[in-house]
């Protein structure tokens, strides 16, 4: 039987500890093989996410549904056999929450295909991380200027209802399992 790593994505909104779970992971885990993939995957450039980011609302979803998601399950693919652990932090669920985002800004709602799915390795685990409000309004508060995001609060808490819906619904769909931590108790984001 052919090796597989263990792929897991990590999802939440912004401030809600991602890098941080998955920095944990990644310590506990030091004797094994791991592929760690955060931010734009090697092949897609930053002038391409400044160009897509700028422009209109089909073409942000376009770029990062079409150009990110896919480029990333290429990796991932690719690296299944190599490694022992793949985690990637943002993957598609994150394109669709992001609609929450464009839509609120434009009354624009970007529109994804079922079969737009096709293709993209799916996860033997999603974690999600959550916070509550008061957690995320302090994270808010306590980020270096450079870390700040565009975000406001309201439309976070929305984004991570979303997120909520999203995961259980392809959970339902594609059976990975379903890790929920509440990253309100601990002092990092």
């Amino acid at each position: 039987m052919q090796k597989r790593a263990l792929f897991i994505v990590i999802e939440g909104i912004d401030y809600s500890g991602k890098s941080t779970i998955a920095r944990t992971i990644i310590e506990e885990c030091k004797d094994k093989k791991i592929l760690y993939l955060d931010g734009l995957p090697e092949g897609v450039s930053r002038a391409e996410k400044r160009k897509a980011d700028n422009g209109s609302v089909e073409e942000r979803f376009e770029f990062y549904w079409k150009k990110v998601n896919k480029r990333l399950s290429e990796i991932i693919e690719t690296s299944l056999p190599e490694y022992d652990i793949i985690i990637c932090v943002r993957y598609y669920i994150s394109t669709m929450t992001n609609n929450i985002y464009v839509e609120e800004r434009t009354g624009k709602h970007p529109h994804y295909e079922e079969h737009d799915l096709e293709g993209i390795i799916q996860p033997d685990a999603v974690i999600f991380c959550r916070v509550d409000e008061e957690t995320l309004k302090s994270r808010m508060k306590e980020s270096p200027p450079e870390q700040q995001y565009e975000s406001n609060l309201n439309s976070l808490l929305s984004a991570q209802e979303e997120f909520e819906r999203l995961i259980e619904l392809f959970k339902e769909k594609y059976g990975y399992k379903r890790i929920d931590i509440d990253t309100s108790q601990t002092s990092e984001s």
